[in-house]
């Protein structure tokens, strides 16, 4: 007997919406370098950080607590960066603010409160997701992943484009900013071009913290 499919969930993005809470980060100390890094990321629709094996969960973790710092609207779309590696900064998450891409099963406790939880295949939720919380404020809003990491060898390179070419155009209309953190080395040339293609910059985050400039090609070090 042949496995009955089981339906794709959809989820209610108006009553999301509704129910959705974005918060500010409390101000705070930023890293020596974070200004120049902010006034970069505020002023792109995509920044790409490209880190090196193993490096993603550090670099997840320096953005969103520097962000935050600057009292700033921050919506994370989790990866293999999980709701619990994030558990002591719940209180600065705002409920169903905030999306979890995995194929694990329904989330509990606070975890539930604050997070969306999508399964990778379902890329229209992901989008959704985006717009849902770009319609809560005419402000600035921060959304920070590294969902693509756990996504991009389930779609085709043609899915993956018009995935980034429709997150893009949203970012742009609603004037918001991505930051994409993602293991570079994972990914075929392919992938890696398309990233970089919808990206104005790329951050190269390890002992060094270096910008490109993917417009004029020209580099910056940071740190």
């Amino acid at each position: 007997m042949e496995e009955e499919l089981q339906p794709i969930e959809v989820i209610d993005w108006q009553k999301v919406g509704e129910k959705a809470e974005l918060k500010r980060g409390e101000t705070g100390a930023l890293a020596k370098e974070f200004g120049r890094i902010f006034e970069i990321i505020k002023n792109s629709r995509v920044v790409l950080v490209e880190v090196e094996t193993g490096g993603a969960l550090a670099a997840f973790n320096y953005f969103f607590t520097n962000i935050s710092r600057t009292g700033a609207y921050l919506s994370p779309i989790l990866g293999a960066t999980t709701p619990y590696d994030l558990e002591k900064h719940k209180g600065m998450l705002g409920a169903k603010s905030c999306a979890w891409v995995t194929q694990a099963g329904p989330a509990e406790g606070w975890v539930s409160e604050k997070f969306n939880i999508i399964k990778p295949s379902n890329l229209f939720e992901i989008t959704s997701f985006i717009k849902a919380m770009s319609s809560k404020t005419e402000e600035h809003i921060y959304f920070i992943t590294d969902m693509f990491d756990e996504i991009y060898d389930l779609i085709s390179e043609k899915e993956f484009h018009i995935l980034l070419s429709r997150i893009h155009a949203m970012l742009k209309a609603s004037d918001n900013s991505l930051i994409v953190v993602a293991q570079t080395s994972l990914y075929s040339k392919g992938y890696l071009a398309l990233l970089e293609r919808y990206a104005d910059g790329k951050i190269r985050y390890g002992q060094n913290i270096d910008y490109i400039n993917l417009r004029t090609n020209s580099m910056e070090r940071l740190k």
